[in-house]
């Protein structure tokens, strides 16, 4: 195993979480505006309130960290336990991921309706993995100063549904991608549970090297 910086795993912790406690705010909607959005953001340091709340994705998501810090291996029965789920179906809709990126500039309509917005796997993983891909380059009528990690989490918001999973998919593939430097101190500081997020990110990296090959 090679070696990987430590800020790909603050990164990707805080890039889920920050997707998590924004798309919270639009889930449910069919039609999230991008001025809806950005008029949201820009008023985020000026919220008064005690931040933005993380849903049960994160949840999930600590739950996972915790189990991987607390036991010497993996434990695949302590992390069960912890999240008290069972199975469910898990689909591949690559093909198409595939077919919108050399099409280019595809609508929310038809990612929506081609890879879905649901709760469900099929409707919400190859949705993150694709709106991932897409942002890494400029989108067309995204602001232009936005990095991939900003555009990644705000797509997924415009797609509506089931918003904040989607986009705690994509801004942990974001985070970990592009590392730490892309969060938005602002959305850091406002995202409820964000110092835990830093420092189990840099216990995973701790975790991570102490079982390379010496």
């Amino acid at each position: 195993m090679a070696a990987v910086e430590r800020c790909r795993f603050r990164g990707s912790l805080l890039g889920a979480l920050i997707g998590d406690c924004l798309g919270s705010l639009f889930e449910g909607h069919e039609n999230v505006s991008l001025e809806g959005v950005l008029t949201f953001l820009r008023d985020l340091e000026s919220r008064r309130d005690e931040g933005l709340m993380y849903t049960d994705d994160t949840a999930m998501a600590r739950s996972v960290v915790r189990s991987l810090l607390e036991k010497p291996t993996f434990d695949e029965k302590d992390l069960a336990e912890r999240l008290e789920l069972g199975e469910f179906p898990y689909c591949n809709r690559l093909k198409k991921i595939k077919e919108f990126l050399h099409k280019g500039n595809v609508s929310c309509r038809e990612v929506v309706d081609e890879l879905g917005h649901g709760i469900a796997a099929l409707e919400s993983v190859p949705t993150a993995i694709y709106s991932f891909l897409r942002c890494l380059d400029p989108v067309d009528d995204l602001p232009k100063e936005m990095n991939s990690l900003q555009r990644t989490i705000i797509f997924c918001i415009l797609l509506g549904g089931d918003t904040d999973t989607i986009a705690t998919m994509a801004g942990a593939v974001a985070g970990a991608y592009h590392g730490e430097e892309q969060v938005p101190e602002i959305w850091k500081k406002k995202s409820e549970g964000y110092r835990d997020a830093e420092d189990w990110g840099k216990k995973l990296w701790e975790l991570y090297n102490s079982r390379l090959p010496s």
